[in-house]
């Protein structure tokens, strides 16, 4: 099975009932991600904008080492006048994109593993034990993020019915995990998809859209019980959070998107 990050796909393999093992010989499907569809096709704008703000804090860090003396001139001069020394400089003050990137992963994860352990502490104890949790903790917890997702869950109370699921899609093919389906307290159903931001511009993306399209027709496809609503939630390094229904049309824009995809894939190994 796919773990999140590891591989553009996930993999199922057919099950024999009647064993309750493996079906023989071994059939395997395997079905692409909504976001490695999504990142394949779908430029993302924000990241010039992104660009341009590494760009500028660099400098203003480099040139502040030097107005307070922890750099020197000639120090700064000799390294960012050679290349392999200014490359060694980025490693060592992890600036490179891979470290950004890294960060960025490992701050999404704890994020979701937080909204995953307060979904399964309401699928397990009820959501009168879900919100106690959120309660105490809204003041106790000095990670920003969490403070975001506690503060959306006290306003929103949210009734579970099932965190971090994966599914497929076998009428379009492709697959997904969603971060959170919910049941408002009017009893609609929602499909949520979560989101860490530390950028000033920390709005709902276009591709954030696709993605919980995507992830809406996987669930209606498999589930009785279609959703009624798609939404991002996007918290911010401030702790502050947005939730943002998505357009009526996201499911089509990204089966727009997947159809793309499949046409580049076309004569590929």
């Amino acid at each position: 099975m796919r773990v999140a990050g590891s591989n553009p796909e996930y993999t199922w393999c057919l099950w024999d009932d009647n064993t309750n093992k493996p079906a023989v010989p071994r059939v395997e499907i395997r079905l692409p991600s909504v976001t490695t569809i999504i990142k394949t096709v779908l430029a993302k704008p924000a990241l010039v904008a992104w660009a341009y703000r590494q760009t500028r804090d660099v400098m203003t860090g480099v040139f502040g080492l030097i107005e307070s003396g922890e750099l020197s001139i000639e120090d700064a001069v000799d390294t960012f006048t050679d290349p392999d020394m200014a490359a060694e400089w980025f490693k060592d003050n992890r600036l490179r994109p891979d470290d950004y990137a890294d960060d960025a992963s490992s701050r999404g994860q704890a994020a979701h593993d937080y909204l995953e352990r307060v979904a399964r502490l309401q699928l397990k104890g009820g959501r009168d034990a879900a919100l106690a949790f959120v309660v105490d903790r809204v003041d106790k917890t000095k990670d920003p993020y969490e403070r975001g997702i506690n503060d959306w869950w006290v306003d929103h109370d949210p009734h579970v019915v099932s965190t971090e699921e994966r599914m497929y899609s076998l009428e379009h093919g492709f697959a997904c995990q969603t971060d959170l389906v919910w049941e408002t307290p009017a009893g609609l159903r929602v499909v949520t998809d979560l989101k860490t931001r530390a950028s000033v511009d920390w709005d709902v993306y276009l591709s954030d859209e696709a993605q919980v399209g995507g992830q809406q027709i996987a669930h209606d496809e498999r589930h009785e019980r279609p959703s009624d609503h798609g939404t991002v939630l996007v918290v911010h390094e401030t702790g502050e959070y947005k939730h943002r229904e998505v357009r009526p049309n996201a499911g089509k824009v990204f089966l727009g998107l997947l159809t793309v995809y499949n046409e580049m894939k076309k004569g590929r190994g």
